[in-house]
């Protein structure tokens, strides 16, 4: 009960606030790591791994976890609170479709079925009442690959070319 209303303004938090998704993120990191140090000294747990492999896996799923915060957060100030959290909410579409990659599972029928009702569902949530062909015009396409040439233009920035 105490983890709700932080799960739930998430989105809100996101939307409103100006700065940009990767100082977010690094607020809520630094947020964490200073509250589960204290539980973790309250519980008396040790805080150190045996070997140099449960760091990497850490440093792995940190990352992972990283990404998709700022995707998250990012999705949630380039459009809508309500199609952030839909989407967000579809993480076990990608469950599904990850699991035969990672645990050997076999993919059944159902689970490709639900996962195009999932992906139909998004695409209707996400396309404008205003313009019905949006998908077909390319603002659902676009927004898949804003992510991409945003980075692109960050990079072109950072390092520009060197004229001779």
């Amino acid at each position: 009960m105490v983890a709700l209303p932080f799960v739930s303004l998430t989105g809100l938090f996101g939307k409103f606030l100006t700065l940009s998704p990767l100082l977010i993120v690094q607020g809520r990191t630094i947020f964490a790591f200073g509250t589960l140090l204290i539980a973790l000294f309250v519980m008396r747990k040790n805080i150190f791994f045996r070997d140099y492999r449960e760091w990497l896996w850490l440093l792995l799923s940190g990352t992972i976890l990283g990404v998709h915060w700022i995707a998250f957060f990012e999705a949630i100030q380039v459009s809508t609170v309500a199609i952030g959290l839909l989407s967000f909410a579809s993480y076990p579409l990608f469950t599904t479709l990850l699991e035969p990659l990672f645990f050997k599972e076999v993919l059944r029928r159902k689970n490709v079925i639900a996962a195009l009702i999932v992906i139909c569902g998004l695409v209707m949530m996400a396309t404008s009442s205003e313009d019905p062909n949006a998908i077909f015009s390319g603002s659902v396409i676009k927004g898949l690959f804003w992510r991409k040439r945003k980075q692109q233009r960050t990079l072109r920035r950072t390092f520009p070319l060197r004229h001779r």
